[in-house]
């Protein structure tokens, strides 16, 4: 039940604050369920989808307006490892 509301909370929020579409950069995009479930795919403009690995409900997704960058990030400088 509680996680319920806090799903339509945060959808109601967007809604709220967000009258027109809205440009999104989803950093760990995994299967695209917070696009899919908690923004509304029809909400978006533009999404940037990433993640080091492509799952296939987010290959599904990819489009003119959804893309998808291939990569993992962290938090250490200097190009990795």
């Amino acid at each position: 039940m509680k996680k319920n509301f806090k799903k339509y909370k945060l959808k109601d929020l967007i809604n709220f604050f967000f009258k027109k579409k809205i440009i999104v950069i989803d950093v760990g995009v995994h299967k695209g369920n917070f696009l899919k479930k908690n923004i509304g795919l029809k909400k978006i403009k533009k999404a940037l989808m990433v993640d080091p690995v492509m799952q296939q409900s987010v290959k599904k997704m990819i489009s003119k307006k959804f893309k998808f960058l291939n990569v993992a990030l962290n938090n250490r400088g200097g190009g990795g490892g």
